[in-house]
């Protein structure tokens, strides 16, 4: 009997892990054949990024170890598979997934200590592999493969396998030795259907439009089955395109009943099918009503119609968006919209004027920007996209947010800082933009003030977000400008190639924070300095003195703080109900009202890292940072 291995390295998230599902799928099929059951020992399947020395105290006489990589964990893997060629000269290495080219050949010439890459979908390519070297059948008869034949760099023919009805690697006990021996907190990976119908050319699903694929409903209900008796409490769904079924709404269904029923699993993030429809709203109706939903996601990546025809992109109507946002603020849903910096197309106005045109439809709560990457397997990394768009790239470490920190490896990616359509400087100056507009809109922090002078006196959102960048560069010394200067100087070191897009904050945990977090962190340990450099510029807006007065006491009490649990204040203005009115899209006077709020936090955090981890970054997708539900008003009367 041989041995073969798995290593699908993951950092951790807070306490949690996921567990290896592409692994797992690998195994559970190629264990489904009798010949290789009858020839083969699944030995383990590591999960940790490990030392090379304690990955390798894991292996016994391997006869093969198979990489699972991704952008996350390929520098990783390399590190570990030399050192098990060194140690294992015998032992065949074989590297799949996401980020091996599915058209390339080249890493076998990089990196000699690899025996095989497997190209494209790996469940029948890896099986064939192991029959093969049983002596069932030839390499060259395996497809999407890649060998040396006497120093000669073979490539078989990529072949798509329209499988629909793969065995389960929960169901099928790939992961019961890993749940019996682990004390690791697991998050799940949820699959009901493989494909993508469509194009995008920035995405590696997208490199050729495929039918969907479904599998089994009986498969995915005996998943769900086996992820809440396990207790696995966070899940991620690996669909595309999340509701764009009808049989999404039973599956959905099945989720709820089963959170219902036992708890399990406690929350679950999907990428919805990007023209949202009245089926996903029902489907995150009813998830949000039973705390499973993680928020709705509303993606566009992008408002310029040029460059959703660069990108071979189709958005829904942004008056549909507009409806949508307001639908689920009626309902109470949090809704977060997904953007894309660095797109080919994009300039730095119609970037800007994006975020602000979200802002106007009512996406108050969150707006999530990603700097465009350049995947290995995307269309936009091919040399004829690049041309064309005059793409430059940095390669810079991999910036996963929230990831811990201390990792032997540096894992590293290519994002790209400028297209013939956007420079450099530009780049910079959008990035700092979306810093900015992520701490002080949706984090909160001068969010009141943002809606009460668009609504009251018609300064655009982009308008408001640009002028207070310009404040803080003209005042370096003070606490967010130095924080500006900070940033801009990290983005000008990634332009350089020199520097990261990490955003580092030791002090709050050790973890790798969001940059619009990252922001906010620094500013919320200076609050109330801040507030005092702030009150100038927010008074050259010549809001009337009451006013402006009440409004920044409700500004600055509504944020959410460490240390902070108790409170009552008076505010001569109903804020209240008129910032939730504008959330759910309704216009309505300030009314003048003597209001005593009272606010009564249980969850109030007493040290910055608990209060970064569980208040900023847990709370965020919930909304949570500003106060809602620990909001007592008292009208108070002359009577």
């Amino acid at each position: 009997m041989k041995n073969i291995y798995f290593i699908q390295p993951s950092s951790y998230y807070g306490r949690e892990i996921c567990l290896p599902y592409a692994s797992g799928a690998l195994a559970a099929y190629a264990w489904s054949i009798d010949k290789i059951k009858d020839n083969y020992i699944l030995a383990d399947i590591i999960y940790r990024k490990d030392s090379k020395e304690a990955c390798s105290e894991k292996i016994s006489e391997p006869f093969l170890v198979a990489f699972s990589c991704y952008i996350w964990n390929f520098e990783h893997n390399k590190l570990i598979a030399k050192h098990l060629k060194e140690k294992f000269p015998d032992a065949y290495i074989l590297f799949g997934g996401h980020n091996i080219s599915n058209t390339s050949s080249e890493l076998l010439d990089e990196c000699p200590y690899i025996d095989f890459l497997i190209h494209e979908e790996g469940e029948i390519p890896f099986a064939e592999l192991l029959l093969a070297l049983l002596n069932e059948k030839s390499l060259g008869d395996v497809p999407n493969l890649s060998y040396r034949n006497n120093g000669k760099i073979i490539k078989t023919e990529n072949k798509f396998y329209d499988v629909e009805d793969f065995p389960s690697p929960y169901t099928s006990g790939i992961f019961d030795k890993i749940m019996k021996n682990s004390d690791d907190i697991f998050y799940g990976i949820i699959e009901t259907n493989r494909g993508c119908p469509y194009k995008c050319v920035y995405c590696d699903w997208g490199r050729q439009a495929k039918n969907i694929r479904l599998f089994p409903m009986e498969k995915v209900k005996k998943d769900i089955e086996w992820l809440s008796e396990h207790k696995i409490g966070y899940c991620i769904c690996a669909d595309a395109n999340f509701g764009i079924l009808e049989r999404d709404v039973i599956i959905s269904e099945w989720l709820v009943n089963s959170k219902k029923n036992t708890g399990y699993p406690s929350k679950i993030q999907f990428c919805f099918t990007k023209n949202s429809d009245e089926r996903v709203f029902e489907i995150n109706r009813k998830m949000n009503e039973c705390g499973l939903s993680k928020g709705a996601t509303i993606s566009l990546q992008t408002l310029s119609e040029k460059t959703l025809n660069d990108i071979c992109r189709t958005n829904m109507t942004f008056s549909h968006y507009t409806d949508l946002v307001r639908k689920y603020n009626e309902a109470g849903i949090f809704t977060y919209t997904d953007m894309i910096l660095g797109l080919p197309g994009e300039t730095f106005e119609s970037f800007t004027n994006g975020i602000g045109k979200l802002f106007e439809a009512g996406q108050h709560s969150s707006v999530n920007i990603f700097n465009c990457e350049m995947l290995i397997n995307a269309r936009l990394s091919q040399k004829a996209m690049i041309n064309e768009h005059k793409i430059k790239f940095a390669k810079c470490s991999l910036n996963r947010h929230h990831t811990e920190l201390g990792i032997e490896t540096e894992e590293n990616n290519s994002v790209i800082i400028s297209t013939k359509d956007m420079n450099e400087k530009e780049w910079i100056d959008a990035n700092i933009f979306v810093a900015v507009t992520g701490a002080f809109h949706n984090l909160g922090l001068l969010q009141c003030f943002a809606i009460y002078l668009f609504n009251e006196f018609g300064v655009g959102y982009t308008e408001f977000y640009l002028l207070l960048l310009d404040h803080f560069k003209n005042n370096p010394q003070s606490v967010a400008g130095k924080i500006y200067y900070n940033l801009h100087r990290k983005l000008s070191d990634v332009t350089e190639n020199l520097g990261s897009c990490e955003t580092l904050l030791p002090e709050f945990g050790n973890v790798n924070w969001p940059v619009e977090e990252w922001f906010f962190l620094q500013t919320v340990k200076n609050f109330d300095e801040f507030f005092i450099e702030i009150t100038d510029f927010l008074k050259s807006f010549e809001i009337s003195s009451e006013i402006f007065d009440n409004l920044l006491v409700y500004q600055k009490k509504m944020i959410k703080r460490p240390c902070v649990s108790k409170f009552s204040f008076n505010i001569g203005y109903d804020f209240p109900q008129y910032f939730n009115n504008i959330y759910n899209g309704k216009i309505s006077p300030l009314e003048k009202k003597d209001l005593t709020i009272i606010i009564n936090d249980y969850n109030s955090k007493n040290n910055y890292s608990d209060y970064a981890r569980e208040t900023v970054w847990y709370g965020r997708k919930g909304g949570r940072i500003m106060y809602k539900e620990e909001m007592e008003i008292i009208v108070n009367t002359t009577e």
